[in-house]
């Protein structure tokens, strides 16, 4: 089609920087970005924190619907599923023991490891009968995930607090030090630094970028494809 075809010509066109040049603006970003929120105020800070997250959600779209062509409006279901999997372990499954219980639930740090686990999961099952589906079909089917995914939260809003959400009071704590204000988006930051850096080696892999290509231009013949590779810098 014509969209197929403006996008092979764009991916053509497109000039890759060398890979030491690509590290090295990582990596300047990263420090630049680790180093910024502690010049900022506390109500910057927070706006920052959450700018992080948002860049987090980005990273894997530019994978989704740069390389691979794929339209996703569903990626917020996920950040959801990972938010709320956070909060509801930290705080206790068992709505009735969170305000009486102060021990109640994991350790923040656990709940947040747990979090993307539980998210790729429930994308691993949802994604393979969506694999069938490309074009506005996709687009379609993932924008009745995220629906039903606020539907439900909604709906069970006594489990997850409904759009007043689940208030965290335990500290993360890591090695002894409280991730809080400036030094908690700077982790954040450090984090989004390192899926950019997975990322772009990612992209620069020619079987992965081949598979991703060719995603976008038969996605029906590669629906099943599968393919292993490794992460280096070339």
């Amino acid at each position: 089609s014509a969209s197929h075809d403006a996008h092979a010509a764009i991916r053509r066109a497109r000039v890759p920087w060398p890979a030491p040049v690509r590290l090295g603006l990582i990596l300047a970003g990263a420090v630049f970005a680790c180093w910024l929120p502690y010049q900022l105020s506390t109500f910057d800070v927070a706006l920052y924190d959450r700018m992080g997250l948002y860049a987090l959600v980005t990273i894997g779209l530019t994978l989704l619907m740069g390389f691979a062509g794929q339209i996703s409006l569903g990626q917020g279901a996920f950040f959801l599923i990972g938010a709320y999997t956070s909060a509801i372990l930290t705080v206790g499954i068992d709505p009735d023991t969170r305000f009486v219980d102060p021990v109640a639930g994991v350790s923040p740090v656990l709940a947040v490891l747990a979090a993307p686990v539980v998210a790729a999961a429930l994308a691993a099952v949802i994604g393979v009968p969506l694999l069938r589906l490309h074009g506005h079909y996709l687009a379609f089917a993932t924008l009745a995930l995220h629906l039903i995914a606020f539907s439900v939260l909604s709906a069970w809003d006594r489990f997850t607090g409904g759009q007043y959400g689940i208030s965290v009071t335990k500290p993360l704590t890591v090695f002894g030090h409280d991730l809080r204000g400036p030094l908690h988006a700077a982790v954040v930051w450090a984090v989004v630094a390192i899926a950019l850096l997975l990322a772009t080696a990612t992209a620069a892999k020619q079987p992965a970028l081949r598979l991703m290509s060719s995603i976008a231009s038969h996605s029906a013949a590669t629906s099943g494809a599968a393919f292993t590779t490794g992460l280096r810098w070339s």
